[in-house]
This record gives structure tokens, sequence and C-alpha cells, in this order.
């Protein structure tokens, strides 16, 4: 049951974009060489958010692995890699950790690292089993449908009670073939139409990424 960590920054200027760039990928960098498991993510244009917004993304095991990292503190080649980063005129937004819900498990290795979309809502009062049983039936039907779809609800988070829906794709190609299908499926278009779905869970925000190499 994976945990996850996102670090979103945006930069206040687009100058700003190529040296928070190379600050996140060093970060980055640094974390794989300490034995973590780490990603960068870019937001592409049109993507739903700030242009230029990035994403330091930290994977963990379980639990136990992401208190030991909390407890241990930075590891050294990351604190090293902190040390030489130059300003990048850019801004650390949120932060929030996420977990896997147990039998709904999607393993990092099989994720393509090319492009993800994430879908985010917020789980109504009450209504957390109802959220989780119809995002589930979402992933269902992408697996179905060949989809590569990894689903969390937030542990920490601002605002609170929040579900990510992430869709993986080898590339911007892939991505737009998979909605293709999408859009073609009869019992996607039932279940996404559904309005049984009001007042369970809201969709705040879908974002797509790239993540860089």
């Amino acid at each position: 049951m994976a945990v996850m960590v996102t670090n979103i920054w945006t930069p206040n200027s687009s100058g700003a974009v190529p040296q928070l760039t190379e600050n996140l990928v060093i970060s980055r960098d640094a974390m794989r060489k300490d034995g973590f498991t780490a990603d960068v993510m870019a937001l592409l244009p049109g993507g739903g958010g700030v242009q230029g917004e990035m994403a330091l993304v930290m994977e963990f095991d379980d639990w136990a692995a992401y208190a030991a990292g909390v407890t241990n503190g930075p590891s050294p080649a990351f604190s090293e890699a902190q040390a030489s980063l130059k300003y990048s005129d850019s801004t650390p937004v949120r932060s929030t950790s996420w977990m896997e819900l147990p039998g709904m498990e999607t393993p990092y290795s099989v994720l393509p690292k090319g492009v993800a979309m994430t879908s985010y809502s917020k789980i109504a009062a009450g209504k957390a089993a109802e959220a989780i049983a119809r995002v589930s039936k979402s992933k269902d039907i992408m697996e179905r449908l060949g989809g590569t779809i990894r689903l969390m609800v937030s542990n920490m988070s601002n605002p609170a009670g929040m579900i990510i829906f992430g869709m993986y794709y080898e590339d911007a190609a892939a991505m737009a073939a998979f909605g293709d299908k999408l859009n073609n499926d009869a019992e996607w278009q039932e279940h996404w139409n559904d309005a049984s779905s009001f007042g369970v869970n809201e969709i705040v925000r879908q974002s797509g990424w790239q993540i860089v190499d």
C-alpha cells in the first residue's frame, strides 16, 4: 500500500521556469542516489493550473517507510544538493500525502513514465464509502479499456478529504488515443453521466503533467 508525497511549486515569473526545473531535477537525482523513488512533473500547456507549475513527487512502500524518512531527515546526497541550488523565483504552494486503498493498488513499477492526468475530487461529508465506490468503478472501466490507473486518498491535505485519480500514459499521443476510447465506450458514458454522483464527490481540479526525464 504505497504512500505518495507531492510537493507543488509555481514560478513567480515565466523566466523562473528553467531554474525551477533545474533545481527540482537536481533534488530528484539526489533522492534517487540515496535510494528513494522520486519524479519531477511539469504541467502541460493548458494543463489545468498555473503555467509553469511543477511537482516533486516521492514514493514510499508504506507508512512505515514514510515514517522512517521523516524520522531520519534529509538524506546525505539530498542535503548536499540543496546547498548547491540557485534561487528560482518560485513558490512552494502545497504539499500533500496520499495513500493507496487496500485492494486497489497499482505498483509504481508498472506506471508509464510519460504523461499523467490527475483528477482531484473532494469527498462530501458522510459520503466517503459512496465516493470510493464511484472512483473504484471508474478505475475498473478504464483498466478494462487498457488504461493504467492509480487511485489514492489524502492523509494530510488542504483541503482535507481528497481523492486523487491518476491516469498514466507513455506519451501525449497515447493519452489522446485513450480519451477517444472513453468517449466511445457506452459503460463509461453511462457511469460519467450518472446523476447519483452529485453530492458524493466533487471534482475540484483536473491537471495534465509531463513526467520529466
